[in-house]
Parts: structure tokens; sequence; C-alpha cells
């Protein structure tokens, strides 16, 4: 779900179902994608730019039951995502 918070109270803007229980959001520097780990569905990567018009760019789901998901705040135009995947590791 895309939230707008500028004022007092949260307010909706989108949401995407990405098919499974989300656990983890990361979002990059520039906030145009986000990375969704789920519990026993992989992850799902999200154009999020726009937050009233969300999009899925790439889904893995075959990651198993994910519990966080993270960026490498280094990289510029590029994203590392790192994804801890229960006993799996």
């Amino acid at each position: 779900r895309a939230y707008s918070v500028a004022g007092a109270d949260p307010v909706l803007l989108h949401t995407y179902d990405v098919g499974a229980n989300a656990v983890d959001v990361a979002v990059d520097n520039d906030g145009g994608f986000a990375y969704v780990a789920t519990f026993g569905g992989g992850m799902a990567a999200l154009y999020v730019a726009d937050p009233a018009d969300l999009f899925l760019l790439d889904a893995e789901p075959g990651w198993g039951f994910l519990n966080a998901v993270a960026i490498d705040p280094g990289l510029i135009n590029r994203a590392r995502v790192f994804a801890a995947d229960g006993s799996a590791g």
C-alpha cells in the first residue's frame, strides 16, 4: 500500500496485491522502486515512482519464505537487493 503522510493523517494512495503475505518492504533512495519480501511468495519488484499507478516489474516466486529485504544504498541506477530466506539463509 502506498500512503501519503504529508499531513497529520496518512492517506491511502494505491494498493498492489503481491499474491502472498508481505513481511518487509525496501524502497530505493530515489523512491522509484520497491522490493517486497513475502512469506511463501518470494520477492516482488514494483515501480512506485507514481504512487497512483504502481505496477509489477518482476517477481521471483520460488524464493520461499522470506523474512526481510534490504537494498545496497551505495549503488546508483542499479539495485543490489538482499533477502533473508527463513532457515535457508
